[in-house]
């Protein structure tokens, strides 16, 4: 598969920053037909599971809860992102609040609503060809307890508000982000 050029590169990810009415209503429409989209991976947060340039499958549609490990598409009002599923909302002020990660990162991303999300990942191609994603990866212990606290953080914080959910996760980011290269500095 051709990589498109980084001047398409640049001018689509102008468009997606730049107009983000038009690709809701456009995701929107695509959601409804529930249509399987194909598109290519950029970036390394979801690690081996999907690196960066792999071909991917998304199932486009409208679904009112997600389960723990699916991997998402999702708008972040700057650019679609795929990561996984860590926390789905079902009740009280959390329904309809989804909260993600990608597998290389320690801190879950800021929440979402559900109105965000595309479609879930249902392949990725390998030298194999199309293959399910695989399960979420196995961390050590202090990277499990730091991920775990960090999504329990993100939930409680949910259960205020999600602007106030995402105000506070903005802080513990800086920390993470500190953090998260102390752990890559002592292995």
């Amino acid at each position: 598969m051709k990589r498109p050029s980084t001047a398409a590169v640049a001018a689509a990810t102008t468009f997606l920053r730049d107009h983000p009415e038009r690709v809701r209503s456009v995701a929107r429409r695509l959601q409804d037909s529930e249509r399987l989209l194909e598109s290519v991976v950029g970036g390394s947060s979801m690690g081996r599971q999907l690196p960066d340039g792999a071909p991917i499958r998304i199932q486009l549609s409208r679904r009112e809860t997600y389960e723990r490990g699916e991997i998402v598409a999702f708008w972040n009002d700057r650019q679609i992102v795929v990561h996984r599923v860590l926390f789905c909302g079902r009740a009280g002020r959390r329904r309809g609040i989804l909260i993600t990660r990608g597998d290389a990162y320690l801190f879950p991303d800021l929440p979402i609503d559900l109105a965000s999300v595309l479609g879930t990942v249902v392949a990725v191609r390998t030298e194999r060809g199309w293959n399910p994603p695989g399960a979420l990866p196995h961390r050590g212990l202090v990277e499990r307890a730091v991920a775990r606290t960090g999504q329990a953080m993100a939930s409680a914080l949910c259960r205020v508000d999600l602007a106030f959910a995402r105000r506070g996760l903005r802080g513990l980011y800086f920390c993470g982000r500190t953090a998260t290269a102390m752990l890559r500095r002592a292995r």
